[in-house]
């Protein structure tokens, strides 16, 4: 391994030298050591050999990491100071195992292959390929970035934004020991080690001021003519990169951004987000009112979603800013995982979502910002009932605190003015406190009143106190607002509570009978909650191969919601059902004609197995490889199969791995066979299938 590392190309692709290269304490340093540009740079050794990140080269892969993936939700020197702690900023450090799991953490971050795995599968973290090669954790930049993601993981753990104190500690010993006093010691030599890291002339911001600044409603970067960054020493991210096309024309063909887009000298096919001061990108209150506008006139033209709210929204959640801001990630704060749930389970599907990174594309995150405040506002009815039946379990428990709104709102029909915290008063106080109001226009606020207005909200969300504050903040437009349109804000405000308290959450459960289909023009009547492709079912000759009918949300719409779903499974005499997996789901399977051999394999590679007969059950745990097998020669066999997901879905190993396309190179050295072996399996299966 330490041969494979001797230069720094060794570990790191082409782009992330180029980036290297860019920093310049790095190229600097790199050029006074007798390195050249084009040529492959030497990693450092200690006396022992072993490969070691200088301080400047570990700074210059956080920052960058930072500034491409977690721009205003961490600070560069949280993760210079965890590497320092775990690895001695070694790549190929192997230091901590872990005994129930067998596995040993690797590279400077000291991150398990498992929890890399995890948060490439569940939390959509994709900038970097580990499951088909796990050695690629001991490259730096792989590293740093999985532990950056663990680390934003953690800051927002069970819903609720962590302390530093928490992050760190919990990053050592688990969430479970965050408090412990096993991890004390920890915490203390961090932040020695923080303290003594070297000056920093330019970090990136940190969580705190991500928090404590807005978005001006100026770019406080201005864009020129010559986009440079030579010029401007700014590094610009680009409208383009973030939007399709077709989005893009629309926001060209939107009046008021062609104005100001052409006023600062952008170009079609090129045109710059707004930096500010810390030259983090954020939109204008110009383009985040187009977005808003194109997404409702697109997708929610009929389901009473008002851009002004949304734009609102946006100012509270992210202020604006296009990588979002705090744990929080883009325009909406919709997570990963809350979007894939949009997509799947509710089939808001104009917008795909294949990564963590998708979130922070402005058009994606208001989209599903919108999908996800049309959900809550469809139960708005029933909050108070929510609220009360959810609240024993920690997921749902903040939704306790926004029945006192919930209950505000009614009381609040008659009123047509909603009054601002003005300059005199402290974030968070009442107007009454000091006597004197303030009537802002949302897109005229000035930004002494919009940070009022954030740190009451900011700690509102945080705190769980008074949430009645944040909606007496509210910002309304004088120029429009009227009884109607206030009860209609100031709902939705409400509902956005519950939304930034479950954005974080599990999979949300409905809490009306079920869900109509979105956009769907199908009568609600007895024949929706009928399926009936199982008919005669029992009566019928069997197959001639293996067979399944499946009554999932695909075939049975019904399902939408109810996170159940159902199967047949007929095995005709000597058939099998091959080995695969249900990545959203556990199955039990239940018997009612002859028997079956089945078993699963868990995360240590043990089988379990077990042969089953007419009546028994079998339960097969969620993600894991599973089989089932008709081993008996002459009679044939049939089985049910329930799952706790209206959409469980179905990885087969053998298909995925020889009838999707892989390289028969590849799959000759994982298999330690030839060529000519891999293409005749590929050929049973094709004849098979």
């Amino acid at each position: 391994m330490a041969a494979s590392f001797y230069y720094w190309n060794d570990c790191v692709d082409f782009q992330d030298m180029e980036a290297m290269w860019r920093e310049p304490e790095v190229s600097t340093e790199w050029l006074d050591a007798g390195e050249t540009k084009g040529s492959k740079v030497h990693l450092s050794r200690d006396p022992d050999g072993e490969p070691y990140l200088t301080q400047t080269e570990m700074m210059a892969v956080a920052d960058i990491i930072v500034r491409r993936h977690f721009d205003s939700q961490m600070h560069p020197d949280m993760i210079c100071a965890i590497a320092e702690l775990e690895s001695d900023r070694q790549p190929l450090s192997t230091k901590w195992y872990d005994k129930k799991t067998k596995e040993t953490a690797v590279g400077i971050m000291q991150i398990l292959p498992k929890t890399a795995e995890w948060l490439v599968r569940d939390l959509g973290y994709r900038a970097y390929e580990v499951e088909r090669n796990p050695e690629s954790l001991y490259g730096p930049f792989v590293s740093v970035y999985f532990g950056a993601a663990y680390l934003k993981w953690l800051s927002n753990f069970e819903g609720k934004v962590r302390s530093e104190e928490f992050i760190v500690r919990a990053y050592n010993g688990g969430p479970k020991k965050a408090t412990h006093k096993s991890t004390l010691s920890y915490w203390k030599r961090y932040l020695s080690v923080k303290e003594s890291l070297p000056f920093r002339r330019f970090v990136g911001p940190s969580v705190s001021i991500a928090c404590s600044s807005t978005a001006p409603a100026v770019p406080a970067t201005q864009n020129t003519n010559t986009p440079s960054t030579q010029n401007t020493g700014v590094d610009y991210i680009y409208w383009d990169s973030k939007a399709s096309p077709e989005d893009m024309q629309e926001m060209w063909s939107h009046s008021q951004v062609a104005k100001e887009w052409t006023k600062s000298g952008e170009k079609r096919g090129k045109v710059r987000f707004s930096n500010d001061e810390n030259k983090r990108p954020y939109l204008s209150r110009v383009e985040i009112k187009a977005v808003a506008d194109i997404i409702r006139s697109k997708h929610f033209s009929t389901r009473g979603v008002k851009p002004t709210v949304l734009c609102a929204l946006a100012e509270m959640v992210s202020m604006r800013f296009v990588n979002g801001a705090g744990p929080r990630t883009g325009l909406m704060g919709i997570d990963y995982s809350t979007a894939f749930w949009l997509y799947m389970e509710l089939g808001y599907r104009a917008y795909r979502v294949n990564s963590v990174d998708d979130m922070t594309k402005p058009f994606v995150s208001m989209y599903f910002g919108a999908a996800y405040l049309t959900w809550l506002s469809e139960y708005e009815g029933s909050l108070s009932f929510w609220a009360k039946e959810r609240e024993p379990s920690r997921d749902w428990s903040p939704l306790a605190t926004i029945r006192a709104s919930f209950e505000l709102l009614r009381r609040h029909k008659e009123n047509t003015l909603l009054e601002l915290s003005c300059n005199q008063c402290e974030a968070g106080d009442y107007m009454d406190d000091c006597g004197s109001t303030a009537r802002v226009d949302y897109f005229e606020q000035p930004k002494v009143v919009n940070k009022t207005l954030r740190s009451a909200v900011v700690r509102n969300f945080t705190n769980r106190q008074q949430p009645d504050s944040a909606i007496r903040r509210f910002i309304s437009d004088k120029r429009e607002l009227n009884h109607g349109t206030m009860t209609s804000v100031l709902l939705n405000a409400v509902l956005f509570v519950t939304f930034v308290a479950m954005v974080t959450a599990s999979d949300p459960n409905i809490i009306t009978d079920f869900v109509v289909p979105a956009n769907s023009s199908t009568t609600i009547d007895g024949d929706f909650f009928t399926f009936t492709a199982l008919r005669g079912f029992f009566d019928r000759d069997y197959p001639p191969n293996f067979k399944v009918t499946k009554a999932s949300m695909a075939e049975f719409p019904a399902l939408n919601g109810q996170s159940v779903s159902f199967a047949t499974l007929e095995y005709p005499a000597g058939s099998i059902n091959p080995p695969h997996t249900h990545p959203r789901s556990a199955e039990l399977l239940f018997v009612v004609d002859g028997s079956l051999e089945v078993g699963f394999i868990d995360t240590t590679n043990k089988l379990y197995t077990q042969t089953l007969q007419l009546g028994d059950m079998f339960v097969f745990p969620k993600g894991l490889v599973h089989y089932q097998s008709n081993a008996n020669a002459k009679n044939p066999a049939t089985a049910i199969s329930a799952f706790s997901s209206a959409n469980s879905g179905t990885v087969s190993v053998p298909s995925t791995l020889f009838a999707t396309g892989i390289d028969d190179n590849i799959l000759a050295k994982a298999f330690k066979t030839d060529i000519g072996t891999i293409q005749k399996i590929k050929t049973g299966l094709a004849v098979k299938g």
